[in-house]
């Protein structure tokens, strides 16, 4: 449903969306846990409202939000979880433009699995998180592009024994060189500080080359290389310099999508403040006709639990079909495969399927 509200061409102009869906999911191990009768049904009903104010011909304020809530029908009963962002831009030029926004999300262990270490760690909390965040982009000249962002963030596990409140600042610098139309070049700086309820301060800082490079008419590359300074968590190893770096490469033909990615680097963690992760990422979008689509995702995350026991992994694999019927309501089917490896070294997996329904609102 979408509602458009007019007014003088000066004067501020609202757009209001709102979608929502309805499904069914089974699993035959939900949380990925240990034992015996693990398998559960469970329906979920979402609703996604959204509003876009322009306030200003170069200036516009976003909120959007996911608000979902699943019913598990044995054992491990009812979830209100989803998310909600606001978001704030500006372009003074074409030169300069700012964007700020803060965000909350509330999420289940199977919807996130490789996001971050913490699921894999403890696979049954709920993790809550809040950030904010305000960035800058200067262009000085058509070739040269100057970023600067700031941060702030706080992740929190009501539920769980294993894992700790983690507040976290962070900021980087970004400097990019255009050198020809296909090639990028540039340097970043940035640097995170952690606090955690159960354990010390931690910091990180890095320095890193940067390249973005268009291999091809559909085929693009990027990726950063350098070095980051991270405490350890350990008297007598802090400050210790280990190599950084992530990347990705995407093909984007007409009607297709498919991206690799990587990273290895310190993240923010609920288990330690800091945890140095690694991640491995494929995606693939591909539109079979006017009415279908297909999506294919994969991740895997590993992390050294070196407070614990060694390294804890997770992987994810999935697939999603989707049919329009209306130009509103689509159904929808999918699914997947996760795998986790916990502190103590045990590995769980499940299997997960789900059909359903979404109604999309018309944007005018």
């Amino acid at each position: 449903m979408a509602v458009v509200t007019p007014t003088a061409p000066c004067a501020a102009q609202s757009i209001i969306r709102l979608d929502s869906d309805a499904k069914l999911i089974l699993s035959d191990n939900p949380f990925l846990i240990s034992g015996d009768r693990r398998a559960a049904a469970a329906v979920e009903v979402a609703a996604r409202p959204e509003i876009l104010w322009s306030l200003a011909p170069a200036t516009s304020l976003e909120a959007s939000a996911t608000i979902a809530h699943r019913q598990y029908l044995r054992r491990y009963g009812g979830f209100f979880n989803g998310r909600a962002q606001l978001r704030a831009s500006h372009r003074d030029s074409e030169y300069l433009s700012f964007d700020t926004r803060v965000a909350y999300a509330r999420e289940l262990p199977a919807d996130a699995l490789t996001d971050n270490a913490g699921f894999t760690i403890d696979a049954v909390t709920r993790r809550e998180s809040y950030s904010a965040r305000a960035s800058l982009n200067w262009n000085p000249d058509a070739r040269t592009s100057v970023a600067a962002s700031g941060g702030w963030e706080r992740l929190g596990y009501p539920d769980s024994d294993l894992l700790a409140t983690t507040r976290a600042l962070s900021g980087e610098i970004r400097i990019s060189r255009r050198m020809s139309e296909a090639t990028s070049v540039g340097l970043q700086a940035d640097a995170t500080g952690t606090s955690s309820s159960a354990g010390p301060s931690l910091q990180a800082k890095a320095f890193r080359a940067t390249l973005e490079q268009r291999l091809a008419a559909h085929l693009t590359a990027n990726g950063q290389l350098g070095l980051e300074w991270s405490d350890t968590g350990t008297a007598g190893n802090s400050e210790r310099a280990r190599l950084v770096g992530n990347g990705s490469l995407c093909y984007r033909p007409a009607l297709t999508e498919a991206c690799l990615s990587a990273s290895l680097q310190s993240e923010i963690s609920g288990f330690g403040g800091l945890q140095r992760q690694l991640f491995f990422g494929a995606s693939v979008r591909h539109q079979l006709s006017a009415r279908s689509s297909l999506v294919a995702l994969a991740g895997y995350r590993s992390a050294d639990a070196s407070l614990g026991t060694g390294e804890i992994t997770a992987f994810r694999v999935s697939g999603s079909y989707e049919r329009r019927l209306t130009p509103v309501l689509s159904i929808i089917g999918a699914t997947g495969y996760l795998r986790r490896q916990s502190l103590s070294g045990e590995r769980n997996e499940a299997l997960v399927v789900q059909v359903g329904m979404t109604f999309r609102g018309a944007r005018q």
